[in-house]
């Protein structure tokens, strides 16, 4: 993981993109900005969130998580209601949304992946550069409503 400058023309980009699609008008503001890089036959990430869970629960807006496929066939996973996993496949410029405490994890891939990262913060609630790992077989007994609808 690398972050990038603000300035960054990917960044820049980016925050155009989402303040366009109205993802940056309800409160939420553009926060740190990384790049993830895979390589060739790396494993998949652990099942996790990027913010605490118990502290997104009951809040009126809640944090998010952007990532800006760069590469053809960039991989996500994210947990469904039925404890089933599901896989997005997002193109060149695409970007991918998603509240904070959703549980997903990066692909393994067979060949060197990178795109972008980046926290939508809300005040009150700071990405800390942290994440919280949740076992998969466990995602649906959580108690909280914000797996995939």
């Amino acid at each position: 993981m690398h972050k990038l400058d603000s300035e960054h023309s990917l960044v820049k980009a980016m925050q155009t993109a989402l303040k366009n699609d109205g993802a940056l008008s309800r409160g939420r503001a553009f926060g740190q900005a990384q790049t993830l890089h895979s390589e060739k036959d790396c494993t998949m990430q652990g099942w996790h969130a990027d913010y605490d869970p118990k502290k997104v629960a009951g809040v009126p807006k809640k944090p998010q998580s952007a990532v800006l496929a760069l590469e053809p066939n960039t991989f996500f996973w994210v947990a469904g209601r039925d404890g089933m996993a599901i896989k997005i496949v997002m193109r060149p410029g695409d970007i991918l949304v998603f509240d904070g405490d959703l549980v997903h994890a990066g692909a393994q891939y067979s060949k060197p992946n990178t795109r972008i990262h980046a926290y939508l913060t809300v005040d009150g609630l700071v990405a800390e550069n942290s994440t919280w790992l949740v076992p998969f077989s466990s995602v649906c007994e959580l108690e909280y409503p914000w797996i995939v609808q």
